[in-house]
């Protein structure tokens, strides 16, 4: 077995140790990515889209459309980052409790 793949089985076998952790803080990152790259692109094209259509039914108050979008894109965008924020205070508590990197080295 080569050097990387011993070291990398060695810090999953350690990882998996804290399941908890791991699931974690992979679901909230996920999550967050999911809110910020997906969400808040799908709120811009339903506000543009809505944009459109009340340009061509000329209307004039475009601030009471809007104003449910506006909130939705701030939301989702708090709300991802707080995801991944935890994600990675989730990822730090996890490395903090797995094995030291000289210790995978005394056993490599």
């Amino acid at each position: 077995m080569n050097i990387t793949r011993k070291t990398l089985s060695l810090y999953w076998h350690a990882n998996m140790q804290y399941p908890g952790l791991f699931v974690g803080a992979s679901l909230c990152w996920l999550g967050g990515m999911i809110l910020q790259k997906l969400v808040m692109a799908l709120i811009a094209a339903h506000t543009l889209n809505q944009l459109i259509m009340a340009y061509n039914h000329h209307t004039t108050d475009y601030w009471s459309i809007f104003w449910p979008y506006l909130i939705g894109f701030a939301a989702a965008a708090l709300a991802g980052q707080i995801l991944i924020d935890l994600g990675l205070y989730i990822l730090s508590k996890l490395e903090t409790r797995v094995r030291r990197l000289s210790e995978v080295l005394d056993e490599l």
